[in-house]
């Protein structure tokens, strides 16, 4: 949002002094440019986080989340877990490992989960990668099975005389 006031951009350094309109977002003041820039990230940011909400809601059933939990989010966030693995830890937990999670507690889970589901989401690009290089062949093939083979695996491990019970 547009200010009148006096200063330096915060992103580059510009001198505001002879211009007439700042911009200011996250406290910090900026000229229009970086504004722009910045103005993009903040809303890139918020989409991704709307992206986790809505999966809450989706998984939960709920039409909104609380304040609690919209901040213990931002607060992950700015302890350095990205949107993205906060998303993937909460879809490791929900659709890979099919744990039934309380949502009052979803912020102290994800924690509690994020070393094992970055672990898993590493097994998994190592498993693609391998994958990648490997050629998959439409050939096909037939397998012959003897029927002596099957009436043997057909037969029971122990048998039972009816005199001896």
């Amino acid at each position: 949002m547009p200010s009148y006031v006096g200063g330096k951009c915060s992103r580059c350094g510009k001198n505001l002094k002879n211009t007439t309109l700042k911009y200011t977002a996250k406290g910090k003041l900026f000229c229009f440019d970086c504004y722009q820039i910045v103005a993009s990230q903040i809303e890139e940011e918020q989409s991704k986080q709307d992206e986790i909400f809505d999966y809450i809601k989706q998984l939960f059933k709920v039409y909104s989340v609380s304040e609690a939990l919209v901040e213990g989010i931002r607060r992950l966030i700015k302890e350095g877990m990205t949107e993205e693995d906060i998303l993937y830890v909460l879809r490791y937990v929900y659709e890979i490992e099919c744990v039934d999670l309380d949502l009052d507690f979803l912020t102290a889970n994800v924690r509690r989960y994020q070393e094992e589901a970055l672990k898993y989401r590493e097994e998994q690009e190592k498993i693609a990668k391998i994958n990648m290089n490997k050629t998959i062949s439409n050939e096909t093939r037939t397998i012959k099975i003897k029927k002596e083979i099957l009436d043997e695996k057909a037969k029971p491990k122990f048998s039972y005389n009816m005199e001896d019970l």
